[in-house]
């Protein structure tokens, strides 16, 4: 992974460690701490948010293929042959999916139900657009209400929720 680096922290950081502990600068340290802080917190968001997009790149570049790369098609999921082994590594499972979103619910459920979307556009007012991979579970519970979890494939982060009543 590459790594992000924030010169100003550097500069900061040597800025602060020249100043002296006089009653005058004292202010200034505290401020110029302060912001230190805040860069480095910038700096340990942005790092996450790269991991996650290398991620995902991944994951769209290994799409990328040309027909014959294909291995199979099953339940609308593609299976490429190159990353057949690997693609425990990148999603999580069905079942931890499931555990996800049964972590979520309180109410009694009568039957469960899951199944993999692939691109999924979870948010068409986000200004990034993104399109995930997903797991959808459906929770059903008496009488006749459902649950459904979006969850993301790759972080495990809930990214919609839906909750339909019964009509009776």
């Amino acid at each position: 992974m590459r790594s992000i680096l924030i010169p100003i922290v550097l500069i900061a950081t040597m800025i602060m460690t020249s100043c002296s502990t006089s009653t005058n600068n004292t202010k200034e340290f505290q401020k110029l701490n302060e912001k230190i802080t805040e860069l480095q917190t910038q700096q340990e968001d942005l790092q996450s948010k790269l991991e996650k997009s290398e991620k995902r790149l991944y994951i769209l570049q290994s799409k990328m293929v040309k027909q014959s790369d294909i291995l199979e098609i099953k339940e609308d999921t593609t299976y490429i042959k190159s990353m057949v082994g690997n693609l425990e590594g990148i999603y999580i499972s069905e079942g931890a999916a499931r555990k996800k979103a049964e972590s979520l619910t309180s109410n009694e459920v009568e039957k469960w139900s899951v199944t993999f979307n692939e691109d999924y556009d979870y948010d068409e007012n986000n200004e990034d657009n993104l399109v995930r991979d997903v797991w959808v579970v459906k929770a059903f519970h008496p009488p006749g209400n459902k649950t459904i979890y979006y969850i993301d494939a790759i972080t495990k982060e809930v990214v919609n929720l839906s909750e339909i009543e019964s009509k009776h």
